[in-house]
Order: structure tokens, then sequence, then C-alpha cells
């Protein structure tokens, strides 16, 4: 499909007037487009701009908006953007809209150059390239659909909005880091899951045999319905682990243990939220649920101050009554 919509916004002063650069590109670009220009109060060229318009419109539609009140809605309805490489960037990639980047101030070349490098995004030169090179550009962008739709989703998981979150999930969960379980990490997990008080907690209280162990964690490691992940402390000493086991396609079921020296001192709490916060990357996953011991107060309160919260009836696990817990994606 060829885009129809096309943005322009390069900044709200724009003192060099790149957009009126950008508009004469535009001018000879052969596929009809409706264009929707965007300006602050102060561009001091909006009257210029306003005067170039007419040159426009034997081709295309076009609309000039001051500081518009609904410019989320223009970025959403629009196929393609042609923005400065400013902060404006991560609005238009968290709405999914294919760009290209002009670089109007020297803050922005990094911006520009890295993405893309990454292939994020196109570019246009302006005063760095020709004329008929930049309209090569953006006409290939514009019949492009194959590539405008690679783009979108490349910048939807760029930007996907959950920024806040993920500075929250860490601050709260300092000094804890989370890194993925390997091989070598079996016999420190087989120690840990043979603690009397761990197997006072598990629905099984048997002491694991150290074959049937590494069987059962390389079988974990193996597949991707299971994630495994050692928390360890700043200096990178184990303190704890986190697994997730898929209960259906888009569900998982959490198991946690802290090194038995590490106990007590609030980290449970800490690593469940991190883990869960961490696992939500993924779009597959949107809900987490833990079942706990009627009798294990303990464990109830670490996934309650988590964000869980209480689901359903009590249910029995090997001849053990379990309350269901849950963690639902934000």
């Amino acid at each position: 499909m060829v885009a129809r919509e096309m943005l322009v916004l390069l900044g709200g002063g724009d003192l060099q007037n790149a957009t009126q650069t950008v508009l004469e590109r535009l001018a000879e670009v052969p596929v009809p487009l409706r264009i929707t220009v965007i300006v602050g109060v102060a561009n001091p060229h909006r009257e210029r701009l306003q005067a170039a318009l007419p040159t426009l419109r034997g081709r295309h539609a076009v609309e000039l908006h001051v500081n518009p009140p609904n410019l989320r809605e223009l970025m959403e309805r629009s196929d393609l953007a042609i923005t400065a490489a400013g902060s404006t960037v991560w609005e238009l990639a968290n709405r999914g809209v294919p760009m290209l980047l002009a670089v109007v101030a020297d803050n922005q070349r990094l911006i520009a150059a890295d993405m893309a490098a990454t292939g994020l995004c196109g570019t246009v030169g302006l005063q760095s390239s020709t004329a008929t090179e930049d309209v090569a550009t953006i006409s290939a962008l514009v019949l492009g659909a194959p590539e405008r739709k690679r783009m979108s989703a490349a910048l939807r998981q760029l930007v996907d909005g959950r920024g806040s979150l993920r500075v929250a999930a860490a601050l709260s969960a300092h000094p804890l880091r989370l890194r993925c379980a390997r091989s070598s990490d079996a016999e420190l997990l087989w120690r840990w899951a043979n603690d009397p008080d761990a197997r006072c907690a598990s629905f099984s209280s048997a002491q694991i045999p150290w074959a049937e162990h590494l069987r059962w964690f390389e079988s974990k490691l193996a597949t991707p319905d299971s994630v495994v992940w050692i928390a360890t402390d700043m200096d990178g000493n184990p303190v704890g682990q986190l697994r997730f086991d898929a209960q259906d396609q888009a569900e998982a079921v959490v198991s946690v243990s802290l090194a038995p020296e590490r106990r007590g001192g609030g980290l449970a709490v800490k690593l469940i939220r991190l883990g869960a916060f961490q696992l939500f990357e993924e779009a597959r996953w949107q809900k987490v649920f833990a079942f706990i011991k009627a009798d294990n107060v303990a464990s109830r309160r670490s996934f309650e101050r988590a964000g869980f919260v209480r689901n359903g009836p009590v249910v029995l696990i090997n001849g053990h009554p379990a309350e269901v817990w849950q963690f639902l994606r934000k």
C-alpha cells in the first residue's frame, strides 16, 4: 500500500526553516499525499511557509498547524513522518510511525546516526544531500509498504511506553540483578532446594536426589516454556532463584527461593516483583500465578507485597491446601 498521510514536524522554532526545504522536496514526490505540517508559535517563518503551500497543492493536499492540541491524533493517523532527530522521535516511535530523520541541530546527530545505523529510520540530508537524493529517499519509503511495516514494528518495540515501570522496578529491586541460569548453577540450586526450610515450604517435602535434579534442571534450561533466572547482588554473588513455567500460551506459574543465609531481609519481595516485570518484557506473557501453601504466611505476605492478588478458592496440590495468587501485566 502506498503511503497517503505524511506528517512534517521539524521542531517548535526551526530557525533554519528546514520545514520549507522539506516541502520543496515533497513538491517533487510523484505520489499524491495528504501532508500535515506542524510548526510552533516560536517559528519565525510561518508566513513564508503559508505562502509556499499553494505551490504544493497542485499535487498534494497540505495543512499547516501551529501547536495543534491533537498532535497525538495527527501522529497516529500518519503513514510516514519527516521529523527533526530530537525528542519527537521517541513519541513517533511509541506510536509506530515510520519516519525519515533530518538533523537541524548538532545535538541531533547521534540520534539520527544511531537510528539509521540500526535500520529503525531513514534520513534525509536537506543541506548535506541534493534535492534529487532526498526526493528519491522519500519516494522510496512512500512506495515501500513492507519497509514501513518493518520500521513500525521495530519502533514500537524500541519505545513501548513502559519505561517508567522499568525504572520503578529497577529502583525497588536494588541491589538485585537477574541473569539467566546456566548449567554450572545446577549444584547451587540443588543445595538451595534441599535446604530443610525450602523442603518444608514445598508441596513435596522429600529430599531431591542429585541425578533427578540434574535431569530436571537441564530440561528446564532446554525448553522455551520455562524461564530460570539467578538473582545476584551488586557484587555478582548469587542470592536466589526465580523460575517461570508456562501454564498455557500466555500464563506462567512462578517459583522462588532465596539462599538460606539471605532470607528474612525483604529480598523475596524485591525478587518476585523484579522477575514479574522482567518476564513481561516478552509480549507472550500476560499473567503470572503463584501457588502458595495455605499455612505459609511468610510466602503469602511476600507475594502480596510484590503486587500479587488472591485469585480463586483453595486448591489441593499433592494433598496440601494451596492458595492461588495472580499478577497481571500492567
